[in-house]
């Protein structure tokens, strides 16, 4: 019987490795992350992305600030640490599906929304939910930290390595999972900042003020960039642009004038947008400075408060005529 040339068998050898562990790795992250706030949004998401015509996109200043069971054919799919760089990778595949038809965005410009902290911050998030979006390898030349997140692709690639633990959790839980708290997206929050003292509201602005702008730019080129090219595939799908400046209380506020002039911000985000015709800047930064109780913390909002935000926010889209298709979702 004639032997099968060597090379040959290397070749199948890797390819069935490979499919294996492409499998593998597919039906890990599918079990271990289902419960966490990423995947239950894409999931809640690819359910109603046939109705859904009002999108919010970013953060989760955006995720925690629209309640979007309000809203008609809406759906909130802000995440956690989310940046204009993952949104923009996360954006380009989904506006591929030809069941969506979007007519509004909302996406913010708070005060940190820009900051190269968020460069920072895509190093932590979870690869393994990521990769389904992001060009690791297009993202490490443009950073200049090709090795980095061309290990960020491997780590994705062979999540299953050293997951037992996450594997355990989900079998044996020992809280309320994040998906449990997710309504159209939208992330609940009961806690309310006013139950804590005066000093612990001080001191947690400063340390979140010092997280979101100390020794990085303001305004990073590179977090622009992204942004631009977000802006670029919405407006090529004729999608009308809100971006928001979402509340933040004045201890916040005070905190981040230390490193930049909240006084100037909505110029500079004006100044971001300057010769595009379907975007409306709205600020809310200053909306709710007496009122602790619709806060979880120093600059997101709680459920209360984001309910009373959204009526807001929606009553300034009515007075700007801004309208889109609002049908129900099942």
């Amino acid at each position: 019987m004639k032997k099968v040339p060597v090379i040959i068998r290397v070749v199948l050898f890797v390819a069935i490795f490979l499919l294996l562990n492409h499998w593998l790795t597919r039906a890990y992250i599918s079990f271990t992350r289902q419960p966490y706030e990423y995947e239950a949004t894409r999931r809640g998401f690819n359910a109603v992305k046939g109705q859904v015509s009002f999108l919010v996109l970013g953060d989760s200043h955006a995720q925690n600030a629209v309640y979007t069971p309000m809203i008609p054919g809406s759906y909130n799919f802000a995440s956690s640490g989310e940046s204009y760089v993952l949104t923009y990778y996360k954006m380009r595949q989904v506006l591929r599906s030809d069941q969506l038809d979007l007519d509004v965005v909302v996406m913010p410009v708070s005060l940190h929304t820009f900051s190269g902290y968020r460069l920072q911050q895509i190093g932590k998030q979870d690869p393994a939910f990521w990769a389904q979006y992001v060009d690791y390898i297009q993202l490490g030349i443009e950073t200049g930290k090709l090795e980095y997140f061309f290990g960020e692709r491997i780590k994705a690639e062979f999540a299953y390595i050293g997951g037992l633990e996450e594997v355990f959790d989900i079998v044996y839980p020992t809280g309320p999972w994040q998906s449990d708290r997710l309504e159209d997206g939208f992330l609940n929050f009961s806690e309310r900042f006013s139950d804590r003292d005066e000093a612990e509201i001080v001191d947690i602005a400063s340390k979140r003020a010092e997280f979101h702008f100390n020794r990085v730019e303001y305004i990073d080129p590179l977090v622009v960039n992204y942004f631009n090219r977000l802006l670029d595939l919405l407006e090529d799908k004729g999608v009308q642009i809100v971006l928001v400046s979402f509340p933040s209380t004045p201890d916040y506020q005070n905190a981040v004038n230390e490193y930049i002039s909240v006084e100037d911000h909505l110029a500079n985000m004006e100044a971001l947008v300057e010769g595009r015709e379907n975007v409306l800047v709205l600020d809310y930064h200053d909306l709710f400075l007496d009122h602790y109780e619709y806060f979880v913390n120093s600059d997101h909002l709680n459920t209360a408060g984001a309910k009373v935000f959204t009526q807001i926010l929606l009553r300034d889209l009515e007075n700007n005529g801004i309208t889109w298709e609002a049908e129900a979702q099942p």
